[in-house]
């Protein structure tokens, strides 16, 4: 491997999304929030936004694997790497392509993307409407180091994509693990320690707490995967879980 799963580079040595299974556990490849630090053991979530809608700036044919872009903002080179276009055709039907990679642009300018796949039907300027969502890779943030910073908007509206194993610096391309046992921060400390207590989801920090401490809550907050050890003193700080994102 060019690059182990408890390494960090400073470029990119595989495609954002990478899958990767390592015996029992699985990873995904991915680059770190260029503004902060990834802390181990408290999961991570993918900056996925709207970042462009519009239409076409020209006529994309059946077959077509590059699309034309008019930018409603600047639009970095491969940002949308990984990620997904959606094709609108005015309310009818809609389809959606992977992006293989796409050039830079400001606003008012257009750019292109080159797709994983060609286009099945013909795609017209006037009737249609593309949206570009980021690979969920991308960028990824600890909510945690977030709310260290003192930075808490954002905490309700996202979603764990993977827990790095180790401390990971800002702006640098890791592995995160999104299957298999993981040693992960307890929410509370004292996760499983009572009867059939094995159930776990995430808090808004990234931590695992007991899906019974929800409350009125039940189901607001994303499934983490399960506890393994058997808890009856009580989980430590850091415990292991078999964590369930993407298989």
């Amino acid at each position: 491997m060019l690059q182990d799963t408890m390494e960090v580079s400073t470029s990119q040595k595989y495609p954002i999304g990478m899958r990767l299974a390592k015996v029992e556990r699985v990873y995904h490849y991915c680059q770190a929030d260029a503004d902060r630090q990834l802390r181990a053991g408290y999961g991570v979530w993918g900056d996925v936004r709207y970042a462009e809608s519009g239409a076409l700036a020209v006529e994309a044919p059946a077959g077509s694997t590059v699309l034309t872009l008019t930018a409603v903002g600047n639009v970095a080179a491969n940002e949308f790497q990984g990620g997904l276009v959606a094709v609108d055709f005015t309310g009818i039907w809609g389809e959606s392509y992977g992006i293989k990679s796409n050039t830079a642009a400001v606003i008012g300018a257009t750019f292109t993307i080159t797709l994983e796949q060609p286009t099945t039907t013909l795609i017209t300027v006037a009737g249609s409407v593309l949206t570009l969502f980021h690979s969920p890779w991308r960028r990824v943030v600890s909510q945690r180091q977030r709310a260290i910073d003192g930075i808490a908007t954002d905490a309700n509206k996202t979603n764990v994509v993977g827990v790095p194993n180790r401390f990971v610096p800002a702006d640098k391309w890791c592995w995160i693990q999104t299957w298999g046992p993981c040693i992960v921060v307890g929410d509370s400390g004292t996760e499983g320690i009572a009867d059939n207590e094995r159930a776990m989801q995430f808090s808004v920090n990234g931590s695992v707490m007991r899906l019974r401490d929800l409350g009125d809550e039940l189901g607001r907050h994303q499934l983490a995967g399960f506890i393994l050890p058997v808890t009856t003193a009580g989980a430590m700080p850091y415990t292991e879980i078999f964590l369930q994102i993407a298989p």
